[in-house]
């Protein structure tokens, strides 16, 4: 995808580049990941909730940071595959569906958010300090990018609408 993220650079938002792979690609890519890690948060649960014998018990285990982790994964892929809804969305649909764009935006952006906001540590270390710089980082990449996106789908959308509304009040 080097090519599409150069020419992303470029000229950043929409319209895409004819480089770039193709949004509902990368929604179903994004979808499936986010499923993945559900089913692992899932068996994760299950594994930690279980009863049995305490020697056995201690062998299966499972920590509240890989179960947070899988938690986070699975918001984070979730969040991006509407992303990419909303900009295939965008794109295709023109302005017969830019609601449809906005709202999944809308969506990602508060998902984004909320997992921005989560996972507030009291003590932590050099090591994990780190790790939550560099997953904020990538979260508020991706937040701006979406806000990109929105801001001219929403313009989009909210100009149709009001050409609409004015040959409404014409008629």
């Amino acid at each position: 995808m080097s090519k599409s993220n150069y020419d992303s650079n470029v000229t950043p938002g929409p319209p895409l580049p004819a480089s770039h792979r193709p949004p509902s690609l990368l929604a179903k890519l994004h979808i499936e990941c986010a499923s993945l890690y559900s089913s692992a948060r899932t068996l994760a649960m299950t594994l930690g909730s279980s009863k049995t014998s305490s020697k056995e018990s201690a062998n299966k285990e499972v920590s509240s940071d890989l179960r947070r982790y899988l938690n986070d994964q699975t918001t984070f892929h979730g969040a991006m595959a509407h992303n990419w809804l909303g900009v295939d969305a965008g794109e295709k649909g023109g302005a017969e569906r830019g609601g449809e764009a906005v709202a999944f935006l809308q969506w990602a952006r508060k998902e984004l958010e909320e997992l921005k906001d989560g996972g507030k540590l009291v003590s932590i270390g050099a090591a994990e300090k780190e790790k939550m710089d560099r997953r904020k980082e990538t979260i508020n990449n991706e937040l701006a990018k979406i806000n990109v996106f929105f801001k001219y789908y929403k313009k989009m959308n909210d100009t149709v609408g009001a050409h609409l509304f004015h040959f409404r009040l014409l008629d």
